[in-house]
Order: C-alpha cells, then structure tokens, then sequence
C-alpha cells in the first residue's frame, strides 16, 4: 500500500458558448428586398487560471514520512505556551490503568487528577503555593509547598519519541470545523529503542504543529517478558479551561511541613 496521502481537491472551470439564430423574410417578398441578419461577433472571455494551494503540513512532517521530530515536538510547546486548555492522559500496562487529568489555566495555577492502582493524587496550584490530596485505601493525607512547577506528563514529552515515523500516512480532517492532520503509522521494531516492537500510532495534528491527540500502542520486551502497553492523551478546551480552587484545599494545614492523614469520609 502507498502511504502517500494527502488529498488535493482540484476544481475544473468550465466555459461555454451559445449560438443565435437569425428569424426568417416576409412572405412573397423580393429577394432585394429581404433584409440579411448579421453574424454575431463572439467575445473571448478569459478562463481563470486553476491554482491550487499548497497544504502547510506540521514542522517536521512530510507527505510521507516524520522527518523531525523534535521539531514537531517543539512546535507543540510553543503553542501551548500562554494557552490554557484540558488535558486527559491514559496508560495501560497489561491490565494495569492509570489516568491523569489536568486542567490548565497557566503554568502555575492548575488541577491535576492522578488516579493510580490503590491510591489518588490530587493538585491544585494557585500561583503560589501547590496543595496536595493523597488518598491510599480509607486515608487522606494533606499537604501543601511552595515549590509550585509547572504541570507535566511522560507520555506527552513520549511522542517525541514515538513520532519518529520513516512511513505514515497524512490525511486531512477537521476538528471542530478547522483543518488538522491525522498521521497514522506503525513500524515492526522502534527505530531507536529496540525493545518496543509492534508499534502502532495515531496522531491528530494541528498545521502549527500542537498534537491534539495521540494514540500508541507498543510490545515493550524487556528481561525475556512482553507488556502490552497503550499510551494516549487528548486536549480539549484551549483557551477556554479555568481552574476553581477545591473545598478540600480548606483541610490543607498552614504549616507546609505538617501534614494530616485523616479517615476519608471524617
């Protein structure tokens, strides 16, 4: 199969001419007297030229193939930078599920929602002081610091990684009426980690380069064992998310080196 597919539509413009007819003499009269129509003179008229305009594919990207990237990744961040948006992170190991949820409104005020195998995190930044909810079974544990970082997930700074696709195929489509690019591809053996093999891709990408979504999935071998993993994340609400402090940040103590490990439900 041809991988290369980015669809151009071409429109074909059409020109036309029509002819008229000349009407007929009046009976019975002389030749000399009938009246002759003159021909009609046709004006040519300019056909437009057909043009078509190149697609703007993502840095980094071809018609067939990911040529960089780094730079597709890097284009990413710079989008993102001084937008607010949603972020929702998924990962399966075997029949291990993880999901993080973040909600952006700047790099230092945000919500973010780990949920793990037996136990919950919870973050909410302000700007200035980063609150922390930690639930593991029947327990809260609270806490609160001023090392406030900006938010970041594993899997997102992994496309990087994963893009590196020789072969994919570029299609166009549209996500909320405006033109993206879906890449899809797959490669045997990871090109520079030998050990993820079978793996399969799917991107959505906007033409600035912001990967709106992800999906990837790998056989990662490792010590003579297989992991089926699945990898994926999607962004929503880009310039549209604010963030509204949680009641349970009022449970946080003041003293950022104490904490409080509480019954859940107390």
């Amino acid at each position: 199969m041809n991988w290369r597919a980015v669809a151009v539509v071409l429109s074909l413009v059409l020109a036309g001419c029509g002819s008229v007819v000349g009407g007929n003499g009046s009976a019975g009269a002389a030749d000399s007297d009938e009246a002759s129509t003159p021909t009609p003179t046709l004006t040519p008229v300019p056909v437009p030229e057909v043009t078509t305009a190149s697609p703007t594919l993502p840095p980094g990207v071809t018609g067939d193939s990911v040529t960089d990237s780094a730079a597709l990744y890097d284009a990413h961040t710079a989008y993102l930078q001084g937008r607010s948006y949603t972020l929702e992170v998924r990962v399966r190991a075997d029949e291990t599920r993880s999901e993080r949820l973040f909600r952006v409104e700047t790099p230092t005020r945000y919500y973010r929602r780990d949920l793990l195998p037996g136990r919950n995190f919870t973050r909410f930044a302000d700007g200035e002081t980063i609150y922390t909810r930690t639930a593991i079974g029947d327990n809260e544990l609270f806490a609160r610091s001023d090392d406030v970082d900006a938010p970041s997930a594993p899997t997102i700074r992994l496309s990087k990684a994963f893009l590196q696709l020789e072969e994919v195929r570029v299609a166009e489509t549209l996500v909320d009426g405006r033109l993206h690019y879906e890449l899809t591809g797959s490669y045997p053996v990871h090109p520079t980690v030998e050990t993820l093999r079978n793996v399969t891709i799917a991107a959505v990408v906007h033409p600035a380069g912001f990967i709106r979504s992800l999906n990837v999935s790998y056989v990662a071998a490792r010590g003579g064992t297989e992991t089926n993993v699945t990898r994926s994340f999607a962004y929503s609400d880009v310039d549209a998310t604010t963030v509204e402090r949680p009641a349970w940040v009022d449970r946080v103590p003041d003293d950022e080196a104490e904490s409080t490990d509480r019954r859940m439900g107390e």
